[in-house]
């Protein structure tokens, strides 16, 4: 399974040009999610730097984004595409959003601002929200 994915993602990294220095947001969150995807079916960090003509120190940062950026609407909007192509490595689980518990989990007042967008970006959309689970 490791292979096939490493296989999918040369392919992808070579038709998309992630491989490349561009620091857009959309190549940048393309290949985070990818960083993120590797690292889940045990690829080390050597490794997918290589994949990505990147340091290790790369990879590293960019799974900490990731962390941050989970949830994220933009995030998610950018990398659909990438969650249809790379369907058979991770599943997607739609779970009802609880906002007391997205309330009590913010941390500090930008955390709250935060939410207070997403509350207005979904208050006339869906109420039900998609959290990327990577397969283990």
């Amino acid at each position: 399974m490791k292979e096939k994915l490493i296989e999918k993602i040369n392919e992808v990294i070579e038709r998309d040009g992630l491989a490349s220095d561009q620091r857009h947001q959309q190549y940048h969150y393309r290949r985070i999610f990818l960083y993120a995807l590797l690292r889940k079916h045990g690829v080390n960090l050597s490794n997918s730097g290589k994949i990505f003509n990147r340091k290790h120190s790369t990879i590293i940062n960019g799974l900490k984004i990731y962390d941050q950026l989970r949830k994220d609407p933009v995030f998610l909007a950018y990398i659909e595409s990438y969650h249809r192509e790379f369907s058979e490595f991770y599943h997607v689980n739609t779970k009802t959003w609880n906002l007391e518990e997205e309330v009590l989990s913010c941390r500090n007042y930008w955390e709250m601002c935060k939410l207070q967008e997403v509350i207005k970006e979904k208050r006339n959309k869906t109420k039900s929200f998609e959290q990327l689970e990577l397969c283990e």
